[in-house]
């Protein structure tokens, strides 16, 4: 059996297709509507921007920081004075810089004076070897003239004992054969007187014989007799002085003289040796005076140079870094003067006498130049994002309000690192400024926005990165 179901008025129920199609109806609206929604979300662009906040500056501007960690002991300048380019504007102690400074300096003087010295006493002892070695040099070339001079002279008396030699050898020979000459006459004359007195004695003998004859006859008388014996004894007395002479005394005198003039003229020829040794001796010193070679000597001086320059560079060296740690000392002592990079206006931040400052403390601003820059931190998370000739709106605080004034121009330069001060870091965009006419201080802060591309809205509201 079916249900039975009863109404009191009432409409009729839905049927179970009608809810369906309701539903389907409902659904396909809701997915229009939001279909609709996210393609508007879509289709509609929405520009975006980086955030970022600065002050105006000018276009000359400069951070005076100190080069290195010291303590405060002068400040020169203040808030709004006019300064040059190089004037001190803080004087850090310097009291331990000044003594280094002062002790480099000192160590530079007297090294200077000790190479000067040294190079004094080099080009001196140098000098003295040079005029040594000339005097060496003149001495040899003396010393060997005078050598030769005396090979000349030993050589010159050999020739004239050599002819002296010929020439007493020669005179000893014809003086010898003299000699002979004069012996063999004085022979030949015995020979002949002797010859002659024998003639005599027999002759006399003879006319004793006679007259003996005749004085037995009587034809002579005895006296002419005795005369003729006297006359042959007389004979006999001649012959035998003529044979009693002894000639070979000449012949041992010739002998003797010919041993004596030999023994002469060896003693000559000993004399000629020590002579022609003499000259061999003055060839040997001539040739040992040549064979000096003085170029060691040269070479000694010129080496003993090289070493000198070689000191005198090293020398020079150490001096050359006794001046870099002058300058070094001179560099740190500026250092501790702090001075106007650039020439502008002066704006002081807060700092005492006798306060430790470091490079990462800013002591001062300069602001130079007439014409004015916005200077702009942008954040890390927008540093990849802005570049250079993205426009810019920036909003002044002298200038916001209900009439607030918009400043508007683009970025002229970007550095090129991100920068950090305490727990912020930021990348620093440096973007050209029009005043419009309006009396702006430097140092006026700013907050701006740098826009650098567009996306759709849905990114926009969840703030996502196209």
């Amino acid at each position: 059996m079916g249900d039975y179901r009863t109404t009191s008025g009432e409409a009729p129920p839905v049927s179970r297709k009608t809810v369906r199609r309701r539903r389907l109806l409902i659904a396909t609206c809701v997915l229009l509507v939001v279909g609709g929604i996210v393609a508007a979300g879509i289709l509609i662009k929405v520009e975006r921007y980086a955030s970022a906040k600065g002050y105006v500056t000018t276009e000359e501007f400069a951070e005076v920081r100190p080069a290195a960690a010291g303590t405060v002991a002068e400040i020169t300048a203040h808030t709004g004075d006019y300064v040059e380019a190089g004037a001190l504007l803080v004087q850090l102690d310097a009291t331990e810089e000044k003594a280094t400074m002062e002790e480099a300096q000192a160590k530079v003087e007297k090294f200077e004076i000790d190479l000067t010295l040294a190079q004094s006493e080099g080009e001196a002892q140098l000098f003295r070897r040079q005029f040594e070695q000339q005097e060496r040099k003149q001495t040899l070339s003396d010393s060997l003239n005078k050598a030769t001079i005396q090979l000349k002279s030993a050589q010159a008396k050999v020739g004239e004992f050599e002819v002296d030699l010929k020439l007493q050898q020669a005179e000893g020979e014809a003086q010898v054969f003299q000699r002979k000459f004069e012996l063999a006459d004085r022979k030949q004359a015995l020979a002949d007187d002797i010859k002659r007195a024998d003639l005599q004695l027999k002759s006399a003998q003879s006319k004793v014989g006679l007259a003996e004859q005749l004085l037995e006859r009587g034809l002579k008388a005895k006296t002419a007799l005795d005369d003729e014996k006297l006359r042959a004894q007389l004979a006999q007395t001649t012959l035998d002085s003529h044979l009693a002479k002894d000639l070979t005394v000449y012949d041992r005198l010739i002998e003797r003289d010919a041993v004596i003039q030999e023994m002469q003229l060896e003693a000559m020829r000993e004399e000629l040796k020590g002579l022609r040794e003499a000259v061999k001796l003055a060839e040997a010193t001539r040739d040992a005076f040549q064979a000096k070679d003085l170029t060691a000597y040269d070479l000694l001086i010129d080496k003993d140079a090289i070493i000198q320059q070689m000191q005198f560079k090293a020398m020079r060296e150490e001096l050359k870094g006794l001046r870099e740690a002058v300058k070094r000392a001179q560099s740190r002592l500026d250092a501790r003067q702090i001075r106007a990079p650039i020439t502008g206006r002066l704006h002081r931040y807060e700092f005492v006498i006798g306060e430790l400052v470091r490079p990462d403390n800013v002591l001062f601003e300069i602001h130079g130049g007439e014409l004015q820059v916005l200077k702009l931190n942008v954040a890390e998370r927008y540093s990849a994002k802005v570049a250079v000739g993205q426009k810019y709106s920036a909003v002044l605080a002298p200038y916001r309000g209900v009439n607030t004034i918009y400043f508007k121009g683009q970025v002229e330069t970007l550095r090129k690192f991100v920068q950090a001060e305490g727990k912020v870091t930021y990348r620093r965009a440096y973007c050209d400024f029009d005043s419009q006419d309006l009396d702006i201080q430097p140092g006026t802060t700013a907050e701006a926005r740098i826009y650098y591309g567009s996306s759709c809205l849905w990114f926009y509201l969840f703030n996502i990165d196209s």
